[in-house]
C-alpha cells in the first residue's frame, strides 16, 4: 500500500494529465484541407462526459459493492442513488450533445454554410441567406435563413465562437439584433 505522500503525487499526475488532455481538447476550429472549418465538440462537452461517467461508475461501485454501515445507511445509499441516476443522466445527455454535434458536421468557408441534416442529406446556404441568429435555449444558437430552414448549434462546441466572429463581420446587421436580443456573444 502506498504510503500518504505517494498518493498526493499520484492523485497530482493523475490531475495533472488530465488537464493536459481537455487542454488539447480546447483548441481552435481547425481549418480543414479544403479551407472549411468546423465546429466540433469542445472541452465543456468531454469534460461533462469523462468526469460525469466517472462519477456516476464511483457510485455505482459504491452502492452495489460497498455499502454503509453506518445508523443512517439506507438514507445515505437513497441519496447515492439520486447521485448516481444524475450523474448517469449528465454523461448520457453529454454523450448525446457530442454525438449530435458530430453528426452534424456543420461546416463554413468564406459566405458558405454547410451542415448535414440527416442521413446523406447535406445542406448548403449562403450567409447573405440568413435572416436571423439568435440565442434559443440555452447555450444554444440558432440560425434561420430565408427560406425557413434553420440550424441549431451548441455555444459550447469548438469554433463556434470563430463562426459567430465571422458571421458579426460578413452580416453585422444580424448580430446586432441578436446582441439587443441578450444573446451571449
Amino acid at each position: 500500500m502506498p504510503s500518504p505522500a505517494h498518493r498526493y503525487w499520484i492523485i497530482a499526475l493523475v490531475s495533472l494529465l488530465l488537464v493536459a488532455a481537455l487542454s488539447r481538447l480546447g483548441r481552435r476550429a481547425q481549418v480543414q484541407t479544403d479551407g472549411w472549418q468546423r465546429i466540433a465538440p469542445g472541452p465543456l462537452h468531454w469534460t461533462s462526459l469523462v468526469l460525469g461517467g466517472g462519477l456516476f461508475l464511483l457510485c455505482l461501485y459504491v452502492r452495489l459493492f460497498v455499502g454503509s454501515s453506518r445508523p443512517d445507511a439506507e438514507v445515505q445509499m437513497r441519496t447515492l442513488t439520486w447521485l448516481i441516476l444524475g450523474f448517469g443522466a449528465a454523461a448520457l445527455l453529454s454523450g448525446w450533445m457530442i454525438r449530435r454535434t458530430r453528426r452534424r458536421q456543420f461546416e463554413w468557408r468564406g459566405e458558405s454554410l454547410r451542415w448535414r441534416a440527416g442521413p446523406g442529406e447535406t445542406v448548403v446556404r449562403d450567409v447573405r441567406a440568413l435572416s436571423s441568429v439568435r440565442a434559443s435555449v440555452p447555450g444554444s444558437i440558432r440560425l434561420d435563413f430565408e427560406d425557413g430552414a434553420s440550424v441549431t448549434l451548441d455555444e459550447h462546441a469548438l469554433g463556434c465562437r470563430e463562426l459567430i466572429s465571422s458571421l458579426a463581420e460578413q452580416r453585422p446587421d444580424l448580430l446586432s439584433r441578436a446582441a439587443r436580443g441578450s444573446a451571449p456573444w
